[in-house]
């Protein structure tokens, strides 16, 4: 090769074979490196769409959650059950306060599942049964209890006076509400 170019052959032929080998290579490395560039961009486009995808994934999963506990809510057992305990509970919290109040900040009322029980605090704040209170306890008990209803009775039942109203009007009789609050 060093005699093609210092000797008397011709050496242009062999450069020009080997520029356009060179050309062919750079071509090539010109090729994979657009198509390495296409296939990161591809890549980077499947990430985002993995990303999108996966948020979507987890958003269904609550959805189903949230469906599956509303229809075991609607169980035609359980959705009763349901607002029972709700109205326990509301109907505890307000003659809690009123029995706390009457016996002096002895007693406590909560609610277990659909039963209720007193919680001592004379006593370590120990819960006991409502089965298992003296006749005096039971009268403190039930008149707190008594008069949460009282109270709350009223307001449930003017909150669902106007529901009733629009059910009714579609009759041809309609009632007539009145309302006397006493205590």
């Amino acid at each position: 090769m060093v005699r093609a170019i210092d000797g008397e052959t011709d050496a242009e032929p062999i450069l020009r074979r080997r520029l356009e080998q060179a050309q062919l290579q750079e071509r090539a490395t010109a090729q994979a490196i657009g198509s390495c560039e296409q296939r990161i961009k591809q890549i980077d486009k499947d990430i985002k769409l993995a990303k999108e995808l996966t948020k979507r994934e987890h958003e269904a999963r609550e959805t189903a959650t949230l469906a599956r506990d509303l229809a075991s809510l609607l169980r035609t057992d359980a959705f009763p059950t349901f607002i029972r305990e709700r109205a326990l509970q509301t109907l505890a919290v307000e003659g809690s306060r009123r029995l706390e109040e009457i016996s002096g900040g002895r007693y406590d009322l909560v609610v277990d599942k659909q039963d209720f029980e007193i919680e001592d605090r004379w006593n370590g704040s120990e819960r006991r049964s409502v089965k298992t209170l003296s006749g005096g306890e039971t009268f403190l008990a039930s008149l707190a209890l008594a008069l949460a209803l009282a109270e709350h009775l009223p307001a449930s039942a003017h909150e669902a006076r106007p529901a009733l109203s629009r059910a009714c009007s579609s009759t041809k009789a309609s009632p007539t509400w009145t309302t006397k609050r006493s205590i």
